[in-house]
């Protein structure tokens, strides 16, 4: 399987992606995609950048223990990135990636 990047899309249509600052109480936005594998490389790894803190799903299961990662971070000095192997997770076949952003 050869590298690909992906760049997720807000499935949310209400959320305003050129404000930093949503209203308090804003519903965390979803992204969502769906992929589909000749076989799994079990070498795949899954890198996430945000400014923010995440839960990953890949086909239904939480992909880490280390719930919202990444930690408390300054983003506005730098932005965290946490890699994952990710074979366990995939099947050839079609496959299905969410992430749930929450603020940073």
């Amino acid at each position: 399987m050869s590298e690909r990047i992906w760049i997720g899309q807000i499935t949310d249509p209400n959320y305003d992606i050129e404000n930093p600052y949503q209203p308090f109480g804003m519903a965390s936005p979803y992204i969502r995609r769906e992929f589909v594998l000749s076989d799994v490389d079990e070498g795949a790894t899954l890198t996430i950048a945000t400014l923010g803190i995440s839960l990953v799903y890949i086909n239904g299961r939480l992909l880490t223990d280390h719930f919202m990662a990444p930690e408390v971070d300054e983003n506005r000095k730098r932005v965290s990135s946490h890699s994952y192997p990710i074979a366990p997770y995939l099947r050839p076949g079609k496959n299905v990636i969410g992430i749930v952003l929450g603020d940073g």
